[in-house]
């Protein structure tokens, strides 16, 4: 790993925590500004077409880019923070800046079912929302009725696939261009050659040209 991300080395004054605020603040006033039409941009783009005869591989972009997040985020996750403990303090306030060090969680789930069990279990049964699903064509009115007799509270909830409602539409489209040379067409085929209108949805159709070396 670049030595750069590893462990913040002792801070010894308070100044060089000054120092790792100028460069945060730096990076974030930075971040802020339009850079599309500055002097700077356009060197940068020069920069890059020089070097690479006007083809930049965009991965490296990236890469610089990635660089200067981390480096933002070493600097307030690993560099600030490191400073202000070896200080003695969780906060810090001047003329010039404050800081403050907030606790932050990060969850990464691996088995979403086990976690529901265990939180169920150990006292949050109340903030576990569950949700009964019908098999496809199972729920219909009978159900309905049985479980308003029986008082349940339940709250039906609606959803599509994104893909499949790609799916639809391209099939939608498709339908359409055939209705125009139809004489006749079926009113199932009239419905299935319909859009949604743009208020509710806008279906763009576009091509898109996909190139892949052979080397």
């Amino acid at each position: 790993m670049n030595s750069f991300f590893d462990d913040p080395a002792p801070i010894k004054n308070k100044g060089v925590l000054d120092d790792h605020i100028k460069e945060y603040e730096a990076l974030t006033i930075h971040e802020k500004l339009d850079w599309s039409s500055s002097e700077a941009f356009k060197e940068a783009v020069k920069y890059f077409e020089v070097t690479f005869n006007n083809n930049p591989p965009i991965k490296l972009i990236e890469d610089v880019v990635s660089y200067f997040k981390a480096k933002k985020q070493n600097l307030i996750s690993k560099i600030v923070p490191g400073a202000l403990h070896e200080l003695g303090l969780n906060k810090v306030e001047n003329d010039f800046y404050s800081v403050k060090l907030d606790d932050k969680i990060s969850i990464s789930i691996a088995d979403k079912k086990a976690l529901v069990r265990f939180l169920e279990e150990n006292g949050n049964s109340d903030e576990v929302k569950k949700t009964i699903v019908f098999p496809k064509g199972a729920y219909n009115e009978e159900v309905e009725k049985y479980l308003n007799k029986k008082g349940y509270s339940y709250t039906i909830s609606e959803d599509l696939h994104h893909k499949t409602l790609e799916k639809i539409m391209r099939l939608r489209l498709e339908q359409a261009e055939k209705n125009k040379d139809k004489k006749e067409v079926t009113e199932l085929e009239a419905k299935l050659g319909k859009l949604p209108p743009e208020s509710i949805a806008k279906i763009n159709n576009f091509e898109i040209a996909t190139i892949r070396s052979k080397e």
